[in-house]
């Protein structure tokens, strides 16, 4: 949420915009600048008070390399755009269980976001056998230690795997361990189940504690 309000500072019309946080701000900057209007050379602002919150709290896009988030003005476009959130992920899917990071590259892509309040999310493919869930772990361990704020499971078109409850139990107790939690667990469901709300994966995910706080990323077309 944020403000913009006119006030008298010595003579002269200041316009303040406060925020709840750092997109906040930029919300509020985004709605100031379309409160000025041009007639010729001249610049005039429309008066007032105005008090809001984004209808759509969260705003945001797969991006498949992380060095795209360090393209000259990626980033800048992106708060341009209002989007908020941002995930690291290495190809379509996600980081692979045990992958070798580009750590410098990560960390500088996080630095970038966080100097303009977009959260980022580790994301690692968790639609593995049970023997590689050490390595997903350990993979979500990396990325937090590099600076990522949010933990998101990815099952998408890699299927399931062999126990996603107990690994999102694995995963929801690393996040209580690093007051992660509600918001920055994030969660695609694999084939079938992204689709289609109502399906038995989803059902038995959702009963994880602390997944019915998390958000939820579907495809399902609205009907």
């Amino acid at each position: 949420g944020y403000v913009i309000t006119p006030v008298s500072e010595q003579g002269k019309l200041v316009v303040i915009v406060g925020g709840c946080n750092a997109r906040g701000v930029e919300y509020g900057q985004d709605t100031l600048l379309q409160m000025l209007r041009g007639s010729g050379k001249d610049l005039s602002l429309v008066r007032g008070v105005v008090r809001d919150a984004p209808a759509i709290r969260w705003r945001g896009r797969p991006q498949t390399q992380v060095s795209h988030y360090l393209r000259p003005g990626e980033l800048d476009l992106y708060v341009l755009s209002r989007v908020n959130f941002i995930d690291l992920r290495s190809g379509i899917y996600a980081f692979e269980a045990g992958e070798k990071l580009n750590k410098a590259e990560i960390a500088e892509a996080i630095k970038q976001a966080h100097l303009r309040g977009i959260i980022v999310y580790a994301t690692v493919n968790c639609g593995v056998p049970r023997a590689e869930y050490d390595k997903v772990m350990g993979t979500f361990r990396e990325l937090l230690d590099l600076g990522a704020d949010g933990l998101w499971l990815s099952f998408d078109d890699k299927g399931p795997g062999d126990d996603p409850v107990a690994l999102a139990n694995r995963v929801l107790e690393l996040g209580r361990q690093q007051q992660i939690s509600g918001n920055l667990i994030a969660i695609t469901p694999p084939k079938g189940s992204y689709q289609r709300i109502v399906t038995d994966f989803n059902r038995k995910m959702m009963a994880v504690p602390g997944m019915e706080q998390a958000i939820w990323f579907w495809t399902g077309v609205p009907s």
